[in-house]
């Protein structure tokens, strides 16, 4: 636990020492993933509390009506956690598998599956540390993407060109992927 606070220090304020300097097997990634998950969920608790009051007094002076409360038990609570835990981590485990994937494709890396996941996982590391503050978290989103893209870069070992490229080409094909969902 003391060793994945001392990297989350290196890698906010050091990222291409640390991305370097250090290889996690993807054992250790996924463990820190879950801990941090569950750090920012456990943190982000008190603010989805009080975000639900002040939209209850919004709508009640808007309709004159108060929303429903929630009667859910702390069972259905707790459940609810570990369902939103597992299902971020399949999601982080299912982009950074497609991330690996396109430097494959593209002849980019030689590196294996568990550099992409270190990259991706320790560059959110702002996201799960302050994601939780009101406003704070755009910058920490920003903060996470210039990171991964770090830590894409130095664990790959690519060039800057060839890097932007593959980047981009990647967020192109997501976009079309979304659109081409949405109906467009």
């Amino acid at each position: 636990m003391v060793e994945l606070f001392s990297d989350a220090k290196a890698i906010i304020l050091n990222p291409v020492t640390f991305f370097r300097t250090t290889t996690k097997p993807i054992h250790t990634s996924l463990l820190s993933m879950l801990i941090l998950t569950g750090f920012q969920a456990l943190l982000s608790l008190p603010f989805a509390s009080t975000f639900y009051q002040i939209w209850d007094g919004i709508f009640g002076a808007l309709t004159g009506k108060i929303l429903p409360q929630l009667g859910y038990t702390t069972t259905f609570f707790a459940i609810l956690f570990g369902i939103l835990i597992i299902t971020f981590m399949l999601i982080i485990m299912l982009a950074c598998t497609i991330l690996h994937t396109c430097f494959k494709i593209f002849g980019a890396s030689t590196s294996p599956f568990a550099d992409t996941l270190m990259a991706v996982v320790f560059g959110l590391t702002p996201t799960y540390l302050f994601g939780w503050i009101p406003y704070l978290s755009l910058l920490t989103y920003l903060w996470s993407i210039i990171l991964i893209a770090i830590g894409l870069y130095t664990k790959h070992q690519l060039g800057m060109f060839r890097f932007i490229l593959i980047t981009t080409a990647i967020i192109l094909f997501i976009a079309a992927a979304i659109l081409y969902t949405l109906g467009y």
